[in-house]
């Protein structure tokens, strides 16, 4: 898999750079997942305010909601739409959400 992943990372347009070499160590499998921390479970259980379950496959930290789609006032991005650094820092300001470290972003698009 990761020599998949290698040939992806050599495939990619100039514009764009991989996101590993893992700053967490040339051997990380989980990469930002380190950051989910038995600090910051604990953090992220204090800011529970009701019991409603999501079943996401595993424990988060916190799960903050990018609403793309809304933000664009369309009911769904197209295929291929792009959400680049600039436009999901607007969306957050205007949504007003923080995001930690250990969070999990979760993206509307359709």
């Amino acid at each position: 898999m990761l020599a998949e992943i290698d040939q992806q990372a050599r495939t990619l347009p100039d514009e764009q750079a991989p996101w590993w070499p893992s700053r967490f160590g040339a051997d990380d499998q989980i990469g930002t997942l380190n950051e989910i921390t038995p600090a910051a479970i604990v953090a992220a259980a204090r800011l529970v305010r009701e019991g409603r379950v999501f079943d996401l496959g595993r424990v988060l930290d916190a799960s903050v909601l990018v609403d793309a789609a809304r933000h664009r006032g369309v009911a769904r991005l197209q295929a291929g739409d792009v959400i680049n650094v600039d436009e999901l820092e607007a969306i957050m300001r205007a949504q007003g959400t923080p995001v930690g470290p250990g969070d999990a972003v979760l993206f509307h698009t359709v």
